[in-house]
C-alpha cells in the first residue's frame, strides 16, 4: 500500500524527471536555433561578397570549416596567412552559415571549393598542407 506522502514523493521525481528531459533537449537543440537565426543574415551578404570578389578575380578559393573541428583549427592557421597576401579566398564558418554550406553541399568539414567564373570547379574535403593550398590557388591563377 502506498502512502499519500509517497506517492507525493513519487509524482514530485517523475515531474522532476522530464524537467531535466526538457531542459537537456533545450539545450541541445539550442545551437541550431541560434544558427538558423544567423543563416537568414549572412546569405544576402555571402552573395554580395561573392560577386565583389569575383570582379576582381574570376576564381575564388572558398574554405568552408567548424570550430569544433581539429583538423579546421589547424588549416586555419594556413588560411589566414593566405588570406593576408591573397583576395581570391573566402572563409565560411559552417556553424554560422548553414545556409550557405549546405547551398554548396557541404557534408564534412574542412572543405575548399574551387569557384571559376561563377561554377564550383572542384570540391576538396580533408585537411590540406600549405604546399597543397597554394599550388591549388597557383593552378586556378594559371587557368584564368
Amino acid at each position: 500500500m502506498v502512502l499519500d506522502g509517497e506517492k507525493f514523493v513519487m509524482e514530485l521525481i517523475s515531474y522532476f524527471f522530464v524537467v531535466l528531459v526538457a531542459i537537456f533537449l533545450l539545450l541541445r537543440l539550442l545551437p541550431y536555433y541560434r544558427a538558423r537565426q544567423l543563416r537568414g543574415r549572412s546569405a544576402p551578404d555571402f552573395g554580395k561578397l561573392l560577386t565583389d570578389k569575383q570582379k576582381t578575380s574570376p576564381h575564388l578559393l572558398i574554405y568552408f570549416w567548424s570550430p569544433q573541428c581539429v583538423m579546421c583549427k589547424a588549416m586555419s592557421k594556413i588560411i589566414d596567412e593566405l588570406i593576408e597576401t591573397r583576395d581570391d579566398i573566402i572563409k565560411i564558418d559552417v556553424m554560422q552559415n548553414i545556409e550557405i554550406s549546405t547551398g554548396f553541399g557541404i557534408m564534412g568539414t574542412p572543405s575548399l571549393v574551387l569557384v571559376n567564373d561563377g561554377k564550383i570547379e572542384q570540391m576538396m574535403v580533408g585537411a590540406k598542407t600549405k604546399s597543397q593550398i597554394t599550388g591549388i590557388l597557383n593552378r586556378m591563377s594559371v587557368k584564368k
